[in-house]
Formats: C-alpha cells, structure tokens, sequence
C-alpha cells in the first residue's frame, strides 16, 4: 500500500495483505453482514481509502466513497447523502472526534447508519501515534453528544501479543487496571 504519515509517529506502513489484518477485519465483516440491508445505495468511509476498503466492496459489491483532507479541521465530505458511512479505527487519531461526528451526522440521510470501530486499551498500551482511546461509557458519551444513539455493539479481544514488553504491559495491566483490551464496533444512528 505505501507508507503513511501517523501523527506523533511518523511514517508506518499499512497492511498490505489481508491476511496481515485480517483478525480485525473478519469480526468487522460479520458485524456489518448482520446489519446489512439490501437496499443501501450511497456509503462513505471515513479516511482515505486503504485495503479494507476494496474488501469491503468487493465482499459487499457496493461502491465506497472516502473523505479527504484533515479529519480534524477541514475534511472533505460528498454532498449527497450518504446510507451508511463506515469509520474504522479513526476517533483515536483526532483531536476533536466530536466534529467529526458532527459532520458525518450531516452527511446522513434520516435513515442513514454508522459503521465505527475504535480500539479499547490501558493507557500504557496506547498506540503512540493515538491521540485518545476511550471507555465505553465515555463513547456512549460522545455519541449521545453527537446526536447518536448505539443500535448494537459488539467487543473483539485483541490477540495476545507475545515477547517481554507485551507480556509486562499486560501484567501490571491486569494487576493495577483490569481494562478490556480489543476493538469496539458499532451501529450507530440518527436520534432526531
């Protein structure tokens, strides 16, 4: 796929394969097969387009329009409104999530859904190129705020990660902060 720019980190590579991610992308998949409705027409992706996203049309035979531009301040949307909008692994890289959501809940239709994901870890686990990770409770917050209310959610464990600093993390983790660590999804819609 090429390399990136992550803030914080600098450069990463994206995976390239979907057998690298594809522990991520399979529960994702049946989530969004559970939910599916046929009759969705226009959908959105939140981010630039990435190989998830050619999975999903190809697995869902549908057409993915992406935003572009800075997710924080200035992102450009399609001016149709959208059926569904997809935004995996994005909330934890921005500063301000809640104008995010604003603007994706303008790109909706009425009848319109949410597609999210975000991961849930201590702290200390945090990927540095992550501005912020959230609870539960506090993104059951963030949408209400944005005018959201949770359809279904769904928790995936992370996979266990071997070698010392996993194993250290994941100790003092247990021990000092019994937090989940895994992907949380989400069907999001409209309140009006």
């Amino acid at each position: 796929m090429g390399i990136f720019f992550k803030p914080f980190v600098g450069p990463y590579d994206e995976p390239r394969t979907l057998k690298e991610a594809f522990w991520r992308y399979k529960p994702t998949i049946e989530f969004i097969k559970k939910h599916w409705n046929p009759s969705w027409r226009s959908f959105l992706d939140i981010g630039h387009r990435n190989i998830f996203t050619d999975y999903l049309e190809s697995i869902l035979e549908i057409k993915i329009l992406n935003t572009s531009g800075d997710l924080d301040r200035d992102a450009t949307y399609p001016k149709d409104n959208m059926d569904v909008v997809f935004c995996f692994e994005v909330l934890e890289h921005l500063c301000n999530p809640l104008w995010l959501l604003d603007c994706i809940y303008r790109s909706l239709n009425s009848d319109g859904v949410l597609f999210l994901s975000t991961p849930s870890r201590l702290q200390i686990n945090w990927e540095t190129c992550h501005f912020c990770e959230h609870s539960l409770d506090r993104l059951i917050y963030l949408f209400r705020k944005a005018r959201f209310e949770v359809v279904d959610k769904a928790f995936v464990k992370s996979r266990i990660s071997f070698g010392i600093r996993p194993v250290i993390r994941k100790v003092i983790g247990w021990l000092l902060f019994p937090y989940p660590e895994g992907i949380y999804l989400f069907l999001l819609r409209k309140r009006e």
